[in-house]
């Protein structure tokens, strides 16, 4: 698209990249319920998954913080065994017999950390970290449900708005057609014509603006429950 102008040099022509044309349309989608919407947010809402297993990691590290105060107890052996049929054993236990000779042993002990207050702190420390998210879990999860409830019922408004545009405006273009083939016959005024071909326009400009809408909703409800509900596009 070029512009045209007048400047100090004459006419001047200006390139504006032109837009591209893309229509606006309603994404197609599968309808949930609102139980099932909440069962989905349960499952897949990272804060919900990121609590759970917060509380789980930080169990186990407060039951290996209290492991560390019990008594390890560890056992050890070793044997080898050597012969050779050219070489004369040696009876002598003072001679160094690589050649013939069998060796064992057996060894048991048994350690203590004796920081037994320490690793006891640590692990309540652990435990409380736990609590912790079990009590953000227990005020977090009536907010989760609150805004999936939310983002449900402006779906279903605007549903219920789609299918009232798409009613005003098949109504609108009637209206716009009928005026126009009587305008074209001479039995409708002017004034008519143009009063359908606005309410046309505003039937047109009311549909896009509540496709958008839906859009919308359906992005809110896929955020809300932490899964896609459509084929959305995000650019």
């Amino acid at each position: 698209m070029e512009l045209a102008f007048f400047g100090s040099g004459g006419l001047n022509y200006l390139s504006v990249p032109s837009l591209p044309d893309r229509s606006l349309v309603a994404e197609k989608f599968t309808k949930l319920t609102l139980e099932d919407c909440l069962k989905i947010a349960k499952s897949k809402r990272p804060e919900f998954r990121a609590l759970t297993r917060g509380q789980e990691a930080r169990e186990a590290l407060a039951d290996a913080k209290r492991a560390q105060s019990y008594p390890i107890l560890f056992v050890g052996a070793f044997g080898a065994a050597n012969w050779s049929p050219v070489r004369e054993r040696q009876s002598s236990v003072f001679s160094n017999d690589p050649f013939n000779s069998i060796q064992g042993g057996v060894g048991l002990g048994l350690k203590f950390d004796l920081e037994f207050g320490k690793h006891a702190a640590e692990a309540q420390e652990q435990r409380a970290e736990a609590a912790k998210l079990k009590a953000t879990e227990s005020y977090a999860a009536p907010g989760i449900e609150l805004q999936v409830k939310k983002a449900y019922w402006e779906l279903e408004q605007a549903i219920e708005g789609m299918q009232v545009a798409e009613t005003r405006r098949s109504a609108a273009k009637k209206w716009f057609v009928s005026s126009a083939m009587g305008w074209s016959i001479g039995i409708t005024p002017a004034k008519d014509l143009m009063e359908a071909l606005e309410g046309n326009g505003l039937a047109r400009k009311n549909y896009i603006e509540t496709i958008y809408s839906l859009n919308m909703a359906l992005g809110r409800l896929s955020q809300a429950i932490g899964q896609e509900v459509a084929d959305l596009k995000y650019r």
